[in-house]
């Protein structure tokens, strides 16, 4: 009954506009039998709810991918709208861009701390109107722009991929169990079921789950670090 309520596109094929409730609801009405999915069938979840699971993983991993390719084209975006002198047209070209970095991955988080109250709407809101060819707000997407763009982190290296974004994900999720990669000398290949799973889901039988772990670890590490700080000796 709660299913049919999900929105009819769930039905339809993967499309690269799809949105997040799409996708989600996608993976809770038409789960898969093989990957996250399955992982999460023998954790004894319900066939359906362990689709939803599979989904949001997916999901955080192509938003994890997507901020750590994008984030030298939003900088870059960011300085050009900073620009008052900017041609009307390129100027939206560039809001354009702007918006859809925004609203499709993580690179908004901390940009607009220790600004003014409401700023970060105002931003959005701009640059939503001046695509609509109401440019009456782009004194202060300029302005805004302006006071951000070098706040926005640059990806250094190799960029993620999804389904490596999608695996640091997943051990997040399990760390619980141990989670980490397991290497047989014998297969000469990772055994451990958390890289099968992403294997399965990606169709990616070579799929190295090192980077993956070796950034979760980092991650874990400096949290630990900022806790004894703030706790001290």
């Amino acid at each position: 009954m709660h299913l049919r309520s999900v929105r009819p596109e769930c039905d339809l094929p993967a499309n690269p506009d799809d949105d997040v409730e799409v996708r989600l609801g996608r993976g809770l009405k038409h789960p898969k039998d093989n990957g996250y999915a399955a992982f999460f069938r023998t954790l004894g979840c319900d066939r359906h709810w362990a689709g939803m699971l599979a989904a949001r993983i997916v999901e955080e991993g192509r938003v994890r991918a997507a901020t750590s390719k994008r984030s030298t084209e939003f900088r870059n975006t960011l300085r050009r709208l900073s620009d008052p002198r900017r041609d009307p047209k390129a100027f939206v070209d560039d809001a354009k861009v702007a918006l859809e970095n925004l609203e499709q991955t993580e690179l908004a988080d901390g940009l607009f701390n220790e600004l003014p109250l409401f700023h970060s709407l105002v931003f959005i809101f701009g640059l939503r109107q001046c695509i609509a060819g109401d440019m009456s707000l782009r004194s202060e997407v300029v302005g805004i722009a302006g006071a951000v763009w070098r706040r926005t982190p640059v990806s250094r290296g190799r960029k993620l991929t999804h389904a490596s974004a999608a695996h640091e994900y997943f051990l997040e999720s399990q760390i619980f169990d141990e989670a980490s990669f397991t290497w047989s000398p014998i297969e000469e290949d990772f055994t451990d079921r958390f890289t099968l799973a992403t294997r399965e889901e990606f169709e990616e039988p070579a799929f190295n789950p090192r980077p993956a772990w070796r950034r979760l670890r980092a991650k874990l590490g400096s949290a630990s670090r900022r806790r004894e700080h703030v706790s001290g000796p």
